[in-house]
């Protein structure tokens, strides 16, 4: 017996395929119910792939691929011979099973040709791996996206069932009723912006966007503490600029309520010490937990979802947090910028949409807020591309007053005073959020009450 493993592939399954959409008749629809699940390359020899796609021609001509059209169109693209000639196709309608199972047939073809289609990755990527000329990580890189696709393709591509639909919809409406302040989803911590937004949804991508220094490493940060506090599931926390240990700090000093500036200075009074300690040490079980994931090497949306598909299967996933988006790196590099970053935003759109929780990303913005007198920033002053504001969900601009005021004393009145405006919502409207920074603890607050240790 040989021990060489044969390629994947079940010809009787395909040929019932075949032989029900001929016999099953305009009544019955086979073809409709295969051909949101398979494409003429899933089958495995040419013959039976030349088969199907005429039938998939004769389909979009409005006839219905019985023996007798099917024949004829074969002839007409002088394929008959091709296929094994009309005895061949004569014979696929033999001894056909009851057409009632012709999808799940058509769900064993999909996942032998999946089956092949990882082989010949697997087979493309170790190939790659033996070439010198090849760096290890574009070779990793190349691997990952290609192993990326066919995860995407894996997924049923049968329709949504209308029913499930509208009972899933009125499931949530009530659910949304047993909610004191109707809001479904995840928090994000700031009560008027939960209202806005109404709750954090899995399948989304949201961003929230400020120029360098306006605070949104500190946002996206808070939403993901609020989440881990309050879902089931980790929430993974990939960085591009920041080192994890500069995270934890700030990480620690919201939790302490101690400013960061205190976490450096090492002479304090007695009391203050002993408070300050007293504050860390009720914060640091806390912020030990395993359930935020800190992750500072995966620099591609291939390598994060990779990371989150893993964590999902091993502990459940809530959340997705990007920090920022710019600094990702495209799976391959563009010739041109805003074409790196379009990929960038899509792909993380995908993620969101694949793995079916929120993905909430740190955006960019340019300097176009200072040429206005105002300092408004508006949807497009994403920086380096308008894709991200296109493949969005939900979009935060943060307008941090204090910084556009004209005079000294003016910027002293409105200090830590930031306007969240909300420039996209898909699911809702455009509004302004007022809410307060406190840049000692790098939090964003609904009241002014709020003790600080400094």
């Amino acid at each position: 017996m040989s021990d060489t493993p044969q390629v994947p592939a079940n010809l009787e399954a395909e040929r019932w395929v075949l032989g029900g959409i001929m016999t099953a008749g305009l009544r019955e629809k086979g073809l409709d119910r295969v051909a949101p699940i398979l494409s003429a390359g899933d089958f495995y020899p040419f013959k039976h792939q030349t088969i199907y796609a005429a039938m998939l021609e004769l389909a979009r001509q409005g006839e219905d691929p019985d023996l007798i059209t099917l024949v004829n169109q074969l002839r007409r693209g002088q394929q008959i011979e091709g296929v094994g000639g009309e005895k061949y196709v004569a014979g696929l309608v033999d001894g056909v099973p009851r057409v009632t199972g012709i999808e799940g047939w058509a769900r064993i073809v999909r996942r032998h040709s999946l089956r092949r289609q990882v082989a010949a990755a697997a087979e493309g990527i170790a190939l790659a791996a033996m070439m010198d000329d090849r760096d290890p990580e574009e070779v990793i890189e190349a691997g990952l996206g290609e192993l990326v696709r066919l995860s995407k393709a894996a997924t049923d591509r049968a329709f949504p069932d209308n029913a499930d639909l509208v009972k899933r919809v009125i499931a949530d409406a009530e659910a949304r009723e047993l909610e004191p302040d109707g809001i479904l989803g995840w928090r994000s911590g700031i009560v008027g912006l939960d209202r806005a937004l109404q709750g954090i949804q899995g399948g989304e991508l949201g961003l929230v966007c400020g120029g360098r220094g306006e605070g949104k490493s500190a946002m996206v940060l808070q939403i993901a503490q609020n989440v881990v506090a309050t879902a089931p599931g980790r929430v993974v926390y990939f960085t591009l600029e920041m080192k994890p240990e500069i995270l934890t700090e700030r990480r620690l000093s919201g939790e302490a309520g101690v400013s960061v500036r205190s976490l450096w200075k090492y002479r304090y009074s007695p009391d203050e010490r002993a408070q300050r300690w007293a504050r860390i040490a009720k914060a640091e079980p806390v912020i030990a937990r395993p359930e935020l994931v800190t992750c500072s090497s995966a620099r591609t949306v291939g390598h994060m979802r990779a990371r989150a598909r893993q964590i999902q299967a091993e502990h459940g996933l809530s959340l997705v947090v990007v920090d920022y988006l710019q600094l990702v790196r495209p799976a391959q590099a563009k010739q041109r910028r805003n074409e790196e970053v379009a990929e960038v935003a899509r792909d993380l759109k995908d993620l969101a949409m694949d793995l079916n929780v929120p993905v909430v990303a740190a955006c960019q913005l340019n300097r176009g807020p200072a040429s206005r007198k105002d300092g408004r920033p508006a949807m497009t002053d994403i920086a380096d591309s308008d894709e991200p504001g296109k493949a969005c969900d939900w979009a935060v601009l943060i307008h941090r007053l204090d910084l556009t005021q004209p005079t000294p004393e003016r910027r002293e009145e409105m200090k830590g005073q930031v306007d969240l405006i909300i420039g996209k919502h898909r699911n809702g409207w455009a509004s302004d959020v007022r809410v307060r920074f406190l840049g000692a603890v790098t939090q964003y607050i609904d009241a002014p009450e709020v003790e600080i240790t400094t």
